[in-house]
């Protein structure tokens, strides 16, 4: 969060002016301006920030423009596809996870690893060489289709949930792309630059909000929309109820069948 605020602070000297009505050109310049000079190919960044924000009537402000970039500076460092350390034994790890949970002994799943892929290496060559997640998600999807204890062990259960430059949720890119030019799957663009930015600004700033500052909405791309207005219900329902309440945000308890303490 500091390093959120830290990068919204960066746009700081600007705050005062507006793109909300300009030309795409003029959106495109403003947010090429406030761009880090470290970005690699900044007007490609500033390109597709734009079209994100105009595609979905999105003011591009200075605000909005600074809370994506801030976003985007968090979770990737302007990479669009950003590596993760360790990633294949996290992999491996999870893999043997869920081989213990359906009792299939470590060897059998062991075993599915060393057969060719789609591309003729082993699965576990490939699995070896991975350090994105879409390289992740990738090899997972060829892994469930070809393999017949694939199926067994993860069906449809991809274990790679958010994507891109901006780590949207994929649960979430496929619930809002019906009006996403898709060229592939809402998985698939996700880990594109372009659907990175576009469906990250439809969950950072896509829906009604009437917060003071770009900190709730930044707590809320971590917890959910409206986590920040509910946790403050939560706390005005404590203060008068005397009740001691978790302020997480979740008012409602979706996961069991009882109600959530609020």
């Amino acid at each position: 969060m500091l390093t959120l605020m830290l990068g919204l602070a960066g746009c700081g000297s600007q705050q005062g002016k507006q793109a909300g009505s300009a030309k795409p050109e003029a959106v495109r310049a403003q947010v090429l301006r406030l761009l880090p000079a470290s970005a690699r190919d900044r007007p490609g960044w500033a390109a597709d920030i734009a079209t994100a924000l105009s595609s979905q009537s999105i003011p591009a402000s200075t605000e909005n423009i600074c809370s994506v970039l801030a976003v985007i500076g968090q979770e990737s460092n302007f990479n669009a596809d950003p590596t993760v350390p360790d990633l294949a034994n996290i992999a491996r790890r999870e893999i043997d996870r869920r081989a213990k949970a359906r009792h299939i002994p470590a060897f059998v799943a062991h075993a599915a690893l060393l057969l060719p892929s789609s591309d003729g290496r082993r699965y576990s060559e490939r699995l070896d060489k991975v350090r994105s997640e879409k390289d992740l998600s990738d090899l997972f999807d060829d892994f469930i289709d070809g393999v017949p204890m694939g199926q067994q062990l993860f069906g449809n259960l991809n274990p790679v949930h958010t994507a891109g430059p901006m780590q949207v949720s994929i649960a979430f890119a496929q619930a809002h792309a019906s009006h996403y030019p898709m060229s592939g799957t809402p998985r698939q663009e996700v880990f594109t630059r372009r659907g990175g930015i576009y469906f990250g600004v439809a969950h950072l700033l896509g829906y009604p909000a009437g917060y003071s500052q770009p900190l709730y909405r930044f707590a809320d791309y971590n917890a959910g929309w409206y986590a920040s207005r509910n946790a403050a219900f939560q706390a005005a329902v404590s203060r008068i109820t005397g009740k001691t309440l978790a302020l997480d945000g979740g008012v409602i308890d979706y996961a069991s069948d009882s109600p959530g303490e609020t």
